[in-house]
Protein backbone atom coordinates (compact mmCIF):
# COMPACT_ATOMS: atom_id res chain seq x y z
CA UNK A 1 0.00 0.00 0.00
CA UNK A 2 1.30 3.62 -0.80
CA UNK A 3 0.89 6.65 1.64
CA UNK A 4 1.80 9.57 0.18
CA UNK A 5 2.13 13.09 2.03
CA UNK A 6 2.95 16.66 0.32
CA UNK A 7 4.14 19.21 2.58
CA UNK A 8 5.28 22.87 1.67
CA UNK A 9 9.14 21.46 1.61
CA UNK A 10 9.08 17.67 0.51
CA UNK A 11 6.91 14.99 0.30
CA UNK A 12 6.95 11.99 1.89
CA UNK A 13 5.49 8.06 1.15
CA UNK A 14 5.48 4.98 2.49
CA UNK A 15 5.51 2.02 1.60
CA UNK A 16 3.92 -0.70 3.54
CA UNK A 17 3.36 -3.78 2.85
CA UNK A 18 2.87 -5.89 -0.22
CA UNK A 19 4.38 -5.12 -3.89
CA UNK A 20 1.37 -4.90 -6.03
CA UNK A 21 1.64 -5.82 -9.52
CA UNK A 22 -0.98 -5.77 -12.24
CA UNK A 23 -3.69 -8.48 -11.69
CA UNK A 24 -7.62 -8.51 -12.17
CA UNK A 25 -8.16 -6.28 -8.95
CA UNK A 26 -6.06 -3.57 -9.07
CA UNK A 27 -3.10 -1.57 -10.75
CA UNK A 28 0.55 -1.78 -10.13
CA UNK A 29 2.06 0.06 -7.44
CA UNK A 30 4.67 1.24 -10.06
CA UNK A 31 1.47 3.39 -11.43
CA UNK A 32 0.31 4.75 -8.53
CA UNK A 33 4.01 5.45 -7.34
CA UNK A 34 4.86 6.89 -10.75
CA UNK A 35 1.91 9.31 -10.41
CA UNK A 36 3.36 10.31 -6.74
CA UNK A 37 6.96 11.30 -8.30
CA UNK A 38 5.36 13.61 -11.12
CA UNK A 39 3.48 15.44 -8.57
CA UNK A 40 6.68 15.52 -6.57
CA UNK A 41 8.38 17.38 -9.43
CA UNK A 42 11.91 17.06 -7.91
CA UNK A 43 11.15 18.04 -4.09
CA UNK A 44 12.91 16.43 -1.49
CA UNK A 45 11.56 13.19 -1.29
CA UNK A 46 11.02 10.91 2.24
CA UNK A 47 10.34 7.63 1.18
CA UNK A 48 9.60 4.75 4.30
CA UNK A 49 9.94 0.86 2.91
CA UNK A 50 8.75 -1.81 5.18
CA UNK A 51 7.80 -4.72 2.64
CA UNK A 52 8.11 -8.56 2.35
CA UNK A 53 8.66 -7.76 -1.44
CA UNK A 54 5.69 -8.97 -4.01
CA UNK A 55 6.33 -8.25 -7.62
CA UNK A 56 9.60 -8.59 -8.81
CA UNK A 57 7.95 -6.22 -12.30
CA UNK A 58 6.69 -3.39 -10.06
CA UNK A 59 10.02 -3.45 -7.89
CA UNK A 60 12.26 -3.10 -10.66
CA UNK A 61 10.33 0.02 -12.18
CA UNK A 62 9.69 1.63 -9.45
CA UNK A 63 13.39 1.68 -8.77
CA UNK A 64 14.22 2.60 -11.96
CA UNK A 65 11.63 5.80 -11.16
CA UNK A 66 13.60 6.95 -8.17
CA UNK A 67 16.76 6.82 -9.64
CA UNK A 68 15.48 9.26 -12.53
CA UNK A 69 14.32 11.25 -9.83
CA UNK A 70 15.53 14.80 -9.94
CA UNK A 71 15.37 16.00 -6.34
CA UNK A 72 17.09 14.58 -3.08
CA UNK A 73 16.06 11.51 -1.50
CA UNK A 74 16.40 9.59 1.32
CA UNK A 75 14.85 5.92 2.34
CA UNK A 76 13.71 4.55 5.38
CA UNK A 77 13.75 0.95 6.48
CA UNK A 78 11.41 -0.14 9.02
CA UNK A 79 10.43 -3.57 9.86
CA UNK A 80 11.32 -6.28 6.97
CA UNK A 81 12.60 -5.17 4.31
CA UNK A 82 12.74 -8.25 2.01
CA UNK A 83 12.85 -10.34 -1.45
CA UNK A 84 11.88 -7.12 -4.28
CA UNK A 85 11.55 -4.88 -1.92
CA UNK A 86 15.23 -4.83 -0.98
CA UNK A 87 15.88 -3.39 -4.84
CA UNK A 88 13.99 0.08 -4.08
CA UNK A 89 17.17 0.59 -2.09
CA UNK A 90 19.72 0.34 -4.91
CA UNK A 91 19.81 3.92 -5.98
CA UNK A 92 22.74 5.49 -6.58
CA UNK A 93 21.78 9.18 -5.57
CA UNK A 94 19.46 7.91 -2.71
CA UNK A 95 20.91 7.88 1.25
CA UNK A 96 19.46 5.30 2.98
CA UNK A 97 18.64 4.93 6.68
CA UNK A 98 17.57 1.63 8.31
CA UNK A 99 15.61 1.86 11.68
CA UNK A 100 16.29 -0.39 14.52
CA UNK A 101 13.85 -3.23 14.29
CA UNK A 102 15.11 -3.74 10.62
CA UNK A 103 15.44 -6.91 8.67
CA UNK A 104 16.74 -7.29 5.07
CA UNK A 105 16.20 -10.67 2.86
CA UNK A 106 17.81 -11.42 -0.44
CA UNK A 107 17.09 -14.68 -2.01
CA UNK A 108 16.57 -15.96 -6.00
CA UNK A 109 13.79 -14.94 -8.14
CA UNK A 110 10.50 -17.20 -7.48
CA UNK A 111 7.53 -18.04 -9.94
CA UNK A 112 4.38 -19.98 -10.12
CA UNK A 113 4.43 -22.01 -13.18
CA UNK A 114 2.28 -25.12 -14.68
CA UNK A 115 2.34 -27.36 -17.90
CA UNK A 116 4.73 -30.08 -19.38
CA UNK A 117 8.62 -30.52 -19.32
CA UNK A 118 9.39 -27.77 -21.89
CA UNK A 119 7.42 -24.96 -20.47
CA UNK A 120 9.14 -25.97 -17.02
CA UNK A 121 12.31 -25.31 -18.49
CA UNK A 122 11.30 -22.30 -20.35
CA UNK A 123 10.52 -21.15 -16.75
CA UNK A 124 13.66 -22.43 -15.30
CA UNK A 125 14.98 -19.73 -18.00
CA UNK A 126 13.22 -16.96 -17.43
CA UNK A 127 14.19 -17.20 -13.79
CA UNK A 128 17.77 -17.20 -14.65
CA UNK A 129 17.12 -14.00 -16.80
CA UNK A 130 15.91 -12.22 -13.89
CA UNK A 131 18.55 -13.54 -11.27
CA UNK A 132 21.22 -12.16 -13.78
CA UNK A 133 19.20 -8.37 -13.41
CA UNK A 134 18.61 -8.30 -9.64
CA UNK A 135 22.52 -9.06 -9.07
CA UNK A 136 23.35 -6.06 -11.66
CA UNK A 137 20.88 -3.80 -9.40
CA UNK A 138 22.40 -5.35 -6.35
CA UNK A 139 25.60 -4.31 -7.33
CA UNK A 140 24.66 -0.77 -7.82
CA UNK A 141 25.37 -0.79 -3.73
CA UNK A 142 26.39 -4.02 -2.66
CA UNK A 143 30.18 -4.22 -1.46
CA UNK A 144 30.75 -8.06 -2.93
CA UNK A 145 31.26 -9.96 -6.22
CA UNK A 146 28.81 -11.95 -8.68
CA UNK A 147 29.80 -14.83 -7.41
CA UNK A 148 29.45 -13.69 -3.56
CA UNK A 149 25.78 -12.30 -4.64
CA UNK A 150 24.84 -15.50 -6.27
CA UNK A 151 25.57 -17.70 -3.30
CA UNK A 152 23.17 -15.18 -0.86
CA UNK A 153 20.78 -15.51 -3.07
CA UNK A 154 20.42 -19.32 -3.57
CA UNK A 155 20.96 -19.81 0.32
CA UNK A 156 18.21 -16.93 0.98
CA UNK A 157 20.73 -14.73 3.10
CA UNK A 158 18.35 -12.86 6.25
CA UNK A 159 20.60 -9.43 7.31
CA UNK A 160 20.09 -7.35 10.50
CA UNK A 161 20.66 -3.87 10.10
CA UNK A 162 25.00 -3.79 10.84
CA UNK A 163 25.30 -6.74 8.13
CA UNK A 164 22.94 -4.80 5.36
CA UNK A 165 25.48 -2.23 6.61
CA UNK A 166 28.62 -3.45 6.03
CA UNK A 167 27.59 -5.04 2.47
CA UNK A 168 26.70 -1.75 1.16
CA UNK A 169 23.07 -2.13 1.42
CA UNK A 170 22.33 0.89 3.46
CA UNK A 171 24.67 3.70 4.73
CA UNK A 172 23.58 4.34 8.20
CA UNK A 173 21.68 2.53 10.80
CA UNK A 174 18.93 5.20 13.29
CA UNK A 175 18.39 4.45 16.83
CA UNK A 176 15.21 6.42 16.16
CA UNK A 177 12.02 5.08 18.14
CA UNK A 178 9.49 7.17 16.25
CA UNK A 179 9.02 10.25 14.55
CA UNK A 180 9.56 11.54 11.35
CA UNK A 181 6.95 10.39 8.36
CA UNK A 182 5.93 7.07 10.87
CA UNK A 183 5.15 9.07 13.43
CA UNK A 184 2.54 11.05 11.15
CA UNK A 185 1.15 7.90 9.53
CA UNK A 186 0.66 6.73 13.58
CA UNK A 187 -0.79 10.10 15.12
CA UNK A 188 -4.95 9.81 14.51
CA UNK A 189 -6.25 12.57 12.22
CA UNK A 190 -8.59 14.47 12.96
CA UNK A 191 -12.63 13.68 12.80
CA UNK A 192 -13.80 14.93 9.56
CA UNK A 193 -16.97 12.94 8.90
CA UNK A 194 -19.11 15.52 9.96
CA UNK A 195 -17.92 18.03 7.19
CA UNK A 196 -17.65 15.19 4.69
CA UNK A 197 -21.65 14.43 5.68
CA UNK A 198 -22.26 18.18 4.90
CA UNK A 199 -20.14 18.35 1.50
CA UNK A 200 -21.96 15.11 0.49
CA UNK A 201 -25.35 16.61 1.72
CA UNK A 202 -25.38 19.70 0.09
CA UNK A 203 -24.01 17.90 -3.50
CA UNK A 204 -26.65 15.20 -3.39
CA UNK A 205 -30.10 16.97 -1.92
CA UNK A 206 -29.67 19.30 -4.97
CA UNK A 207 -30.19 16.32 -7.34
CA UNK A 208 -32.14 14.16 -5.39
CA UNK A 209 -34.82 17.03 -5.57
CA UNK A 210 -34.31 17.29 -9.07
CA UNK A 211 -34.53 13.50 -9.47
CA UNK A 212 -37.95 13.60 -7.08
CA UNK A 213 -39.61 16.21 -9.13
CA UNK A 214 -38.76 14.93 -12.55
CA UNK A 215 -39.96 11.43 -11.24
CA UNK A 216 -43.36 13.31 -10.16
CA UNK A 217 -43.69 14.87 -13.42
CA UNK A 218 -42.93 11.55 -15.42
CA UNK A 219 -45.93 10.00 -13.38
CA UNK A 220 -48.13 12.75 -14.25
CA UNK A 221 -46.99 12.20 -18.13
CA UNK A 222 -47.55 8.36 -17.70
CA UNK A 223 -51.00 8.58 -16.49
CA UNK A 224 -52.06 11.34 -19.46
CA UNK A 225 -50.39 8.71 -21.59
CA UNK A 226 -52.12 5.60 -20.34
CA UNK A 227 -55.58 7.10 -20.37
CA UNK A 228 -54.86 8.30 -24.37
CA UNK A 229 -53.91 4.62 -25.22
CA UNK A 230 -57.01 3.14 -23.19
CA UNK A 231 -59.27 5.55 -25.36
CA UNK A 232 -57.23 4.80 -28.65
CA UNK A 233 -57.76 1.10 -27.71
CA UNK A 234 -61.12 1.35 -27.16
CA UNK A 235 -61.59 3.47 -30.47
CA UNK A 236 -60.39 0.43 -32.03
CA UNK A 237 -61.87 -2.31 -30.72
CA UNK A 238 -65.44 -0.34 -31.62
CA UNK A 239 -64.10 -0.14 -34.56
CA UNK A 240 -62.99 -3.83 -35.10
CA UNK A 241 -66.86 -4.66 -33.88
CA UNK A 242 -68.76 -2.49 -35.95
CA UNK A 243 -66.57 -3.79 -39.03
CA UNK A 244 -66.73 -7.24 -38.25
CA UNK A 245 -70.96 -7.05 -38.35
CA UNK A 246 -70.62 -5.44 -41.44
CA UNK A 247 -68.16 -7.80 -43.09
CA UNK A 248 -70.35 -11.01 -41.60
CA UNK A 249 -73.47 -9.50 -43.57
CA UNK A 250 -71.52 -9.05 -47.04
CA UNK A 251 -70.42 -12.16 -46.73
CA UNK A 252 -73.95 -14.29 -45.95
CA UNK A 253 -75.56 -11.78 -48.96
CA UNK A 254 -72.53 -13.21 -51.22
CA UNK A 255 -72.54 -16.66 -49.65
CA UNK A 256 -76.55 -16.57 -50.59
CA UNK A 257 -75.78 -15.16 -54.50
CA UNK A 258 -73.23 -18.16 -55.03
CA UNK A 259 -75.49 -20.57 -53.45
CA UNK A 260 -78.04 -19.45 -55.88
CA UNK A 261 -75.76 -19.42 -58.76
CA UNK A 262 -74.51 -22.89 -57.94
CA UNK A 263 -78.03 -24.53 -58.14
CA UNK A 264 -79.04 -23.06 -61.25
CA UNK A 265 -75.77 -24.75 -62.96
CA UNK A 266 -76.42 -28.12 -61.17
CA UNK A 267 -80.36 -27.82 -63.03
CA UNK A 268 -78.66 -27.16 -66.09
CA UNK A 269 -76.52 -30.44 -65.96
CA UNK A 270 -79.18 -32.27 -64.84
CA UNK A 271 -81.15 -30.94 -67.73
CA UNK A 272 -78.23 -32.25 -69.94
CA UNK A 273 -78.04 -35.44 -68.36
CA UNK A 274 -81.43 -36.14 -68.85
CA UNK A 275 -81.17 -35.73 -72.44
CA UNK A 276 -78.40 -37.52 -73.06
CA UNK A 277 -79.80 -40.48 -71.32
CA UNK A 278 -82.28 -40.03 -73.77
CA UNK A 279 -80.91 -40.09 -76.81
CA UNK A 280 -78.73 -42.55 -75.65
CA UNK A 281 -82.51 -45.15 -75.48
CA UNK A 282 -83.10 -44.02 -78.57
CA UNK A 283 -79.49 -45.06 -80.45
CA UNK A 284 -80.12 -48.57 -78.54
CA UNK A 285 -83.65 -49.38 -79.49
CA UNK A 286 -81.84 -48.72 -82.97
CA UNK A 287 -79.80 -51.19 -82.89
CA UNK A 288 -82.12 -53.46 -81.48
CA UNK A 289 -84.14 -53.07 -84.56
CA UNK A 290 -81.06 -53.80 -86.96
CA UNK A 291 -80.26 -56.58 -84.75
CA UNK A 292 -83.50 -58.28 -84.86
CA UNK A 293 -83.67 -57.38 -88.62
CA UNK A 294 -80.13 -58.81 -89.64
CA UNK A 295 -81.33 -62.03 -87.65
CA UNK A 296 -84.37 -62.73 -89.99
CA UNK A 297 -82.08 -62.26 -93.35
CA UNK A 298 -79.61 -64.85 -91.80
CA UNK A 299 -81.89 -67.18 -90.97
CA UNK A 300 -84.08 -66.82 -94.77
CA UNK A 301 -80.09 -67.28 -96.07
CA UNK A 302 -79.61 -70.33 -94.77
CA UNK A 303 -76.65 -69.42 -93.15
CA UNK A 304 -74.72 -68.95 -96.25
CA UNK A 305 -74.44 -65.67 -96.26
CA UNK A 306 -71.34 -64.11 -93.59
CA UNK A 307 -71.82 -60.34 -92.56
CA UNK A 308 -71.12 -58.47 -89.40
CA UNK A 309 -72.05 -55.45 -87.50
CA UNK A 310 -70.03 -53.11 -85.55
CA UNK A 311 -72.80 -53.64 -82.60
CA UNK A 312 -72.13 -56.51 -80.84
CA UNK A 313 -72.96 -57.67 -77.72
CA UNK A 314 -71.36 -55.48 -75.47
CA UNK A 315 -72.42 -52.45 -77.42
CA UNK A 316 -76.63 -53.50 -76.73
CA UNK A 317 -77.96 -50.91 -74.67
CA UNK A 318 -77.33 -50.99 -70.66
CA UNK A 319 -78.77 -49.31 -68.17
CA UNK A 320 -77.22 -45.54 -67.75
CA UNK A 321 -77.17 -44.12 -64.78
CA UNK A 322 -75.36 -41.13 -63.88
CA UNK A 323 -76.55 -39.43 -59.82
CA UNK A 324 -75.59 -36.06 -59.78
Amino acid sequence: MLIANKTENSVKISLIGEIMGDNAWMDSDAADFGLILAQADGAPLDLWVSSPGGSLDAAMAMRAMLAEYAGPITIHTAGRVASAATLLLCVPQARVIAHRGSIFMVHKAGMVSEGNADEMRKSADILDVCDDEIIKVYQIRLKCGEDELRDMMRAETWMRPEEAQAMGLVDEISAATSGGYVAELINPQPDRSEDIREAISACLTPRIEAIQTGLTSISASGETRVRAIQNAAESAVSGIVEASAKSATEISAAGEAIGKVVAEQLQILRDEIAECRRSYNKQAEKYAALDEALSRVYALSGGDINFFTTHDEDRRAKPFKLNV
